[in-house]
């Protein structure tokens, strides 16, 4: 891998022709670029930028390139072509000296030597580093034509405040072999607990030799600085490195540990992490023990992400300085211990070699650039300062451009190969055509999988401001890292099979388009792509290339997506034999090489749509928070549905379809069992012509399902109809298979001459087939309608019902919640528009007489109406002769004369008179008219049935305040039979209605309206009762009144006794036993225990008790 994370820019060459001086260091703070010869001298070289058309031609890419949506997916050619081209003259290439190296650098153009300060050491020794203090140091007011530089050399440690050409030195600590000096100021980092405020501003921290001086920094005067030694800190080894290690503290770095120390009380503490593991203890060269001056080499970067680089010699190690005890040895792999290394943002490190540069990636380890300058010293000095890095040795300082973030990532994205070193792989895809430069034994041995992963450790380091060419807010950068995790997505699936990690860990967790997943998957599991076939053959037109559209970056070369369904027919595989991401099944030894890679593909392609399944499922719970809430929370932004899915209509509904169908077809070739449990879910949304397609592909295909041991999905696939409403749907299915089975029977008859077959081989698959196809189903389908659903119930239960008329029965007459729900008056009503009144009688027996619905009815006043409903279509049968006729009189009889409820009027209009069976109907409806006349008049004037007559007085004789009525018709029967007296043919019948009901009679009535002649003889009996009677009234009369009597006499015993009783008062001051008080001289009275109480007090107690 060579990436250009660094770009030649500009050589600055120092005018110092001739002259045994050289560059010893450098500093470059914003616009100033200070250098530091071996002599000692101090160069300063200002800023001057010029217009540079190649720079002006990349930012121009870059900020195209800001503006595509599809810049991280490498969609657009001509963009990458245009930032090729403009790069081309500044690619990186090996060279063979450095004068072929240094041409790749313009000559300065970009600054200009400002100031010039010789012999600063005094000495004429060598400056070994330059910092550059802040400019109000001396006073409070910061003058930025001020430069406070400070310098440290092999003798001393000076501190200039530097003014146009002149310097004025304010400290000097004259003291060889200081390593490291670091200032601190206090107003910019926390508060720093000392004996006096105005100590806990500014300190000056020295290392030298094993101690480390605080030096604190006052102001005497306005423009004058008091230096005042603090503090001594002693170490155990030579101090090398001194880095501010949060707002409190400092991390030092000697020779032989890291140590820290705060500024409230200097206390030193050694490095918890480097305690508690020893990863700096590889063996030590022999110049470590007494063969060199010189200790190990070290380093100390900040990160800026909370990160700090711990470099000792080849080992690099990370501590996080949120936690000491978090440490972690980086898998960079240094070979020589490098001259220098400098933190590139926002995740490299570059170590300086006498002849090269290289750049590793600080995650992975990964030698990202290596970049030969031939400048072959030891003495070169390197630096970051923005997006500038510096080289300097000799009379040249080189600059490099750090290379944008956008142009890292591209070609990170466009990296492939091996990484040098990794072992070749075997092909894992099991294609034949597979790319041999991709397939690895590990990803991280792939460049193009680290290249993705560079990328995204890249975006994911990188801030979100308006200054960032990539992003410039959280959510939009969360969105480029969910492209980028996509990207490996599908190439770990593709190239790896690691199904888990890209569908589960990846997909899942970044919300992966489905678009992007379902594409992996063979067509017949894309959903998408069905919908848009079904589309397309809807409206007539050509089949739509679902590819077209949106082609992946990564090319589709794994046989997961070339298996068929005829591949998984033949290679059948029990769910127990399939693999998962922690197993391994040992395939068997097969005959046939095509054989034995048919099943592993197939094994294979099992275990990527189980992870599919989770995938899914998992869009399924985010799709149904986005439709509760019209948006969430991830990863602590806010997204709404435009971020993730297409911008089309119903789009919500549309993605649901996909997700659920795609997860219904992943179920149906690879998990049938739990189909189910998933098409019976509420609020499942699979396209209802593909699940009707898939779960009837094998009806009556038995021999299939008896052998492979495939269920039959009628059961499910109605579940799915009636947990989605489609109810209509549903019986159109059911009534197409019956019309097809009935076409198939008859074609089969008219082969066999009509004599009857069976269709299919086995009895069992005949029985079965024919309850399928049969109106069975349907029965069972409609019952579990409700009321909201009457009129298709209607619609299908016309041929249900003239397949087999006990199919009503089961529809409309069960006990049912769902029967008791329909409306009854429209049930009826569908039965008499049938003209099946049997079925219309049989419903109203039900509902009148067996069902729950009786106490409803009569509630809702539809009692009497479905009563009257009932007569009349028992009139209506029996005049039309039906086959139950006498069934129907009978019910009819037993209805009219036990009910009170019908309704006569409609009843008694078409009763016909014709007949002696209808007139004996019209008696029960007289009397529920009362019309009582009128119904002596049918029994005994039109029927002659005396005795009818008189059991029907009687009974109206017996009703509640019915006596009179009662008395009334034996009257109107006696002048009724006296009418034909004389013919002298009704005789005995009047002697026969005077003797059984004559005490019920009238005696002044009856002699009034016998005629004269009627012979005493024949009622002789009849007088005897009635003087009987008199008798027996006379002597009741007698008993009471000497009941009465002697009752009087009772009465007044009691009164005289009452009388008789007297209650003693002591006292007007007796207390009532109910209020406590005095009787005084209330009105009182006495309880049943015989207490004297208030009269009011007694009141109480009876309205209490």
């Amino acid at each position: 891998m060579n990436v250009d994370i660094i770009e030649p820019f500009i050589r600055v060459k120092l005018p110092l022709q001739g002259s045994s001086n050289r560059i010893s260091s450098i500093n470059e703070t914003g616009d100033y670029l200070y250098v530091g010869t071996n002599k000692g001298d101090l160069y300063i070289y200002c800023s001057a930028p010029t217009p540079n058309t190649t720079l002006a031609s990349i930012h121009h890419s870059l900020h195209l390139l800001k503006h595509s949506d599809r810049a991280l997916t490498l969609k657009s050619k001509s963009i990458q072509e245009t930032t090729n081209a403009s790069l081309a003259s500044r690619s990186i290439r090996s060279f063979r000296s450095y004068q072929d190296a240094k041409h790749l650098f313009t000559e300065n153009s970009r600054y200009h030597l400002q100031h010039t300060f010789t012999n600063l050491t005094q000495d004429g020794s060598s400056i070994s580093t330059i910092k550059i203090l802040p400019p109000n140091l001396c006073e409070s007011r910061g003058n930025m034509s001020k430069q406070m530089v400070m310098i440290i050399s092999p003798t001393s440690l000076k501190l200039y405040e530097l003014v146009g050409n002149h310097s004025n030195l304010l400290y000097s600590l004259d003291e060889p072999r200081i390593t490291d000096a670091l200032y601190i100021n206090g107003d910019e980092n926390g508060n720093h607990t000392t004996d006096r405020k105005e100590n806990q501003e500014r300190l000056l921290l020295i290392s030298l030799k094993r101690k480390v001086f605080v030096v604190h920094i006052t102001n005497k005067s306005r423009n004058v600085l008091r230096f005042n030694m603090l503090r001594e800190i002693l170490l155990k080894g030579r101090v090398q490195s001194l880095t501010k290690f949060n707002d409190d503290s400092v991390i030092v770095g000697t020779d032989t540990e890291y140590v820290t120390f705060s500024f409230d009380d200097f206390h030193v503490s050694p490095l918890a992490a480097s305690q508690k593991a020893d990863v700096f203890s590889q063996g030590a060269p022999f110049k470590y023990f007494g063969l060199s001056a010189s200790g190990p080499l070290l380093w100390i970067l900040d990160t800026g992400y909370g990160t700090l680089l711990l470099i000792r010699d080849t080992t690099v190690v990370a501590l996080d300085k949120r936690c000491e005890e978090k440490l972690s040895i980086l898998p960079i792999k240094l070979s020589v211990v490098p001259l220098a290394a400098i933190y590139i943002r926002p995740m490299y490190v570059a170590f300086v070699y006498q002849k090269r540069v290289e750049i590793y990636d600080l995650y992975l380890g990964i030698l990202v650039q290596k970049f030969t300058h031939y400048l072959n010293s030891q003495y070169i000095s390197a630096l970051v300062e923005g997006d500038i890095f510096n080289l300097a040795c000799g009379l040249d300082v080189l600059q490099f451009n750090i290379s944008p973030p956008l142009k890292q990532i591209l070609q990170f994205l466009n990296i492939s190969g091996r990484v040098p070193g990794s072992n070749t792989g075997v092909n894992v895809s099991g294609n034949d055509n597979f790319n041999s430069t991709a397939n690895f034994r590990h990803p991280q041995s792939d460049l193009k999988a680290v290249g993705i992963e560079l990328a995204i450790q890249m975006v994911t380091l990188l801030e979100s401001n308006d200054n960032n060419e990539l992003f410039s807010s959280e959510k939009t950068k969360l969105l480029k890292l969910r492209e980028l995790y996509k990207l490996k997505s599908i190439y770990l699936f593709d190239l790896y099979a690691r199904y888990n990690e890209a569908l589960v860990d990846i997909a899942s967790e970044w919300m992966v388009s489905y678009h992007d997943v379902l594409q992996l998957f063979p067509d017949f599991l894309n959903a998408e792509i069905l919908l848009l076939l079904l589309q397309s053959e809807s409206l007539g037109g050509e089949t739509h290339d679902a590819d077209h559209d949106n082609k992946s970056m990564v090319p589709m070369i794994g046989t997961i997506k070339k298996v068929t369904k005829d591949d998984l027919e033949t290679v059948n595989l029990s769910e127990s034999e399939y693999e998962t991401d922690t197993t391994r099944r040992t395939l068997p030894m097969a005959s046939k090489k095509s054989k034995l890679a048919k099943s592993q593909g197939v094994r294979r392609f099992i275990k990527a749509v189980n992870n599919l399944i989770i995938y899914l499922t998992e869009q399924r719970r985010i799709l149904a928070l986005f439709m509760d809430k019209g948006s969430i929370k991830w990863k602590n932004v806010l997204l709404e549905p435009e971020d993730i899915y297409p911008p089309i209509d119903d789009q919500l509904e549309y993605v649901a379809t996909i997700i659920d169908t795609s997860l219904f077809l992943c179920y149906f070739y690879t998990k049938p069992m739990l189909l189910g449990p998933l098409l019976r879910l509420p609020n499942n949304r699979c396209d209802s012509k593909i699940v009707n397609e898939c779960l009837l592909s094998g009806l009556h295909n038995h021999v299939q399902q008896r052998n492979m041991m495939q269920p039959n999905y009628v059961a499910e696939l109605l579940d799915f109809y009636f947990g989605r409403q489609l109810h209509e749907e549903a019986l159109d299915m059911l009534k197409k298979l019956a019309l097809e089975n009935e076409d198939a029977v008859a074609i089969e008859k008219d082969a066999n001459d009509n004599d009857p077959v069976h269709i299919h081989a086995s009895k069992d698959d005949n029985y079965y087939n024919n309850y399928v196809t049969g109106p069975q189903l349907t029965v069972r389908y409609l019952q579990r309608l409700t009321n909201k659903h009457l009129s298709l119930i209607f619609e299908y239960a016309l041929w249900v019902i003239d397949a087999d008329e006990s199919n009503s029965r089961l529809l409309f007459m069960n006990d049912s919640y769902e029967c008791e729900s329909l409306d009854n008056m429209a049930v009826l009503q569908f039965f008499v528009k049938r003209k099946d009144f049997d079925l219309a009688i049989e419903y109203l027996e039900w509902l009148l007489f067996k069902s729950d619905l009786v106490a409803k009815l009569k509630l809702e006043k539809l009692f009497v109406d479905f009563e009257t409903k009932l007569c009349l279509l028992y009139l209506k049968q029996i005049k039309a002769h039906s086959l139950h006729e006498e069934e129907y009189y009978e019910s009819l009889w037993r209805l009219l004369s036990t009910s009170e409820t019908f309704d006569p009027w409609p009843i008694l209009r078409e009763i016909p008179t014709t007949e002696d069976k209808f007139l004996r109907l019209t008696v029960f409806v007289y009397k529920k008219l009362h019309e009582h006349e009128n119904a002596v008049d049918v029994l005994y004037g039109q029927l002659n049935n005396l005795d009818e007559a008189i059991e029907y007085c009687s009974l109206i004789y017996r009703q509640p305040q019915g006596k009179q009525i009662g008395q009334n018709l034996f009257h109107k029967l006696l002048e009724d039979l006296l009418m034909n007296y004389s013919r002298n043919k009704n005789v005995d019948q009047i002697a026969k209605l005077l003797l059984g009901k004559g005490l019920q009679m009238s005696v002044e009535r009856v002699f009034k309206v016998l005629p004269p002649s009627f012979p005493l003889f024949e009622i002789a009996p009849y007088l005897r009762l009635q003087v009987q009677r008199f008798q027996n009234d006379a002597d009741d009369t007698r008993v009471n009144s000497q009941l009465y009597k002697v009752g009087s006499i009772n009465l007044k015993h009691q009164v005289l006794q009452l009388q008789d009783q007297c209650f003693k008062i002591n006292s007007s001051k007796t207390v009532c036993p109910v209020c406590k008080e005095k009787l005084g001289y209330s009105i009182l009275t006495v309880t049943d225990n015989k207490d004297i109480i208030h009269y009011g007090c007694s009141q109480r107690l009876r309205q209490t008790s």
